[in-house]
């Protein structure tokens, strides 16, 4: 790493000094370093935009673009990838080709809004102004990175991208109404124009898909829609928070065939509140309660526990009364509450087999968010993570991050008995995104034992991981 970051920054100084034929071969032999060494090609972006710049202060605008479009394919750094889209643009429109231009800028604009054309030439931002933002015709068909806009960034981005389409334009058929807004969202698309009544797509108005939240219902009730379309709507989708919803705000439920027993055995946290409401008016229409009914509620009990420390403050105390509705209306003795784990509790388990150890301690020591405060229980935590992504998940968010925990195991072994746990290390180095039961069970097997024999436990400190 050393010699990367000198040929980096020698390269900086020589660009610096205008002296750009130096430079990019300093930059070169920086690339060509990184090529001898995969575990670093991450750094390989770095260099391919400072060659890229060496073309395009020469005005060799096609080389620029070359060099610029394999930098944004390498490139992990979102700052990075949008200071390269400005690039690729100006490439794009001092090579002739406004219309590519355009695109790149306008994911520029929305991204960073005009600040990200401010120490550029103005004619960039200029002719994205004239023939974009000053444009009356706008587009109609919605970016496909619409949905992540929507869900994952902030609202000034999400209006910037009305700046550009029309505000019913539609993404997959459906306008923006489709995705679940709060009030102030709401306000933003009706005051510039997106009838609420109207057909969203799918035939249904906003009303049907805004139920999530009775703030919500409230606030749209002045605009004459259709409640009982929703409500119909709603029971069609089984969107059971939102049935409850609008009968809070005076909507009848009608006719709903509530199957309670799906319910209470695939019951999540967030629906606890409207399986109990449900479930109490089954009860009261003459539902038989059966065994499997009790067993479903414990399983609810215990997943709420688990979880309990990492619920939302502001609500744990309405959920928590609904899960004591519950088992009173299933005839349920509480499960106890999850006890918080301290360091200097010793650890000890009932059961006999892995297996069960391996439960038993997660209970125990695995927080319901977030990592370990112990050594022991980050060792559990990780390898019931990696079971899960690779048995249950197919591997389909596997990526460096689980790398990193598992090279964390050695090191944690050194810190309790038996440091040199050659057995785990070993299996450790075998595990990849196509390992199965044969490498994983036997690891996870080794992990319960060594956690076993170290009953005293010991702080995780800070870990460089983000899983």
């Amino acid at each position: 790493m050393e010699n990367l970051k000198k040929y980096f920054e020698n390269g900086e100084k020589l660009f610096k000094s205008g002296k750009y034929a130096e430079a990019k071969e300093e930059w070169e032999n920086g690339i060509q370093y990184i090529k001898q060494n995969k575990t670093i090609k991450d750094q390989k972006s770095s260099f391919l935009v400072s060659i890229g710049n060496v073309y395009f202060d020469s005005k060799d605008f096609k080389n620029a673009l070359k060099n610029y479009k394999s930098a944004i394919t390498s490139s992990k750094s979102e700052s990075e990838k949008l200071y390269i889209t400005l690039r690729i643009g100006e490439c794009y429109y001092e090579n002739g080709n406004e219309k590519k231009a355009l695109e790149e800028f306008e994911t520029l604009y929305i991204y960073e809004g005009k600040k990200a054309f401010e120490n550029e030439d103005k004619k960039y931002f200029e002719i994205f102004n004239e023939k974009i933002l000053k444009n009356p015709n706008k587009k109609t068909e919605l970016r496909e990175d619409f949905r992540d806009i929507f869900y994952f960034r902030d609202f000034e981005t999400l209006k910037r991208v009305f700046d550009i389409y029309k505000i019913d334009a539609k993404y997959n058929g459906v306008n923006a109404f489709v995705y679940p807004m709060n009030v102030e969202k709401m306000k933003f698309f009706i005051e510039r124009g997106l009838d609420p009544n109207a057909d969203c797509g799918h035939t249904y108005p906003a009303i049907a898909y805004q139920s999530h939240s009775k703030e919500n219902i409230e606030f749209l009730k002045k605009y004459n829609v259709d409640l009982k379309l929703a409500m119909e709507y709603n029971k069609d989708y089984n969107n059971l928070g939102s049935i409850c919803n609008l009968m809070d705000c005076g909507v009848e439920l009608g006719e709903y065939y509530f199957c309670t027993i799906y319910w209470l055995e695939h019951c999540s946290n967030i629906d606890i509140i409207s399986v109990y409401r449900l479930s109490k008016l089954e009860i009261e229409k003459g539902l038989k309660i059966t065994q499997r009914m009790q067993d479903a509620v414990v399983k609810i009990g215990e997943r709420f526990e688990f979880y309990r420390d990492s619920f939302n403050k502001d609500e744990v105390d309405e959920y928590s009364e609904a899960l004591d509705g519950l088992y009173k209306l299933f005839d349920v003795s509480p499960v106890a509450r999850k006890e918080k784990n301290s360091l200097n509790k010793k650890i000890t388990v009932k059961s006999t087999t892995w297996q069960e150890q391996h439960t038993e301690l997660w209970k125990m020591l695995v927080p319901g968010s977030g990592k370990a405060e112990s050594v022991q229980g980050e060792m559990i935590r990780i390898i019931g993570k990696v079971l899960h992504e690779l048995l249950d998940n197919g591997a389909m968010n596997w990526n460096m991050e689980y790398r990193k925990m598992l090279n964390t195991i050695p090191e944690y072994i050194s810190r309790g008995v038996d440091t040199n746990n050659k057995d785990i290390i070993a299996l450790v180095k075998k595990v990849n995104r196509n390992s199965d039961v044969d490498v994983l069970y036997p690891l996870n097997e080794l992990i319960v034992k060594w956690v076993l024999a170290n009953p005293n436990q010991i702080a995780l400190g800070k870990v460089e991981y983000t899983l």
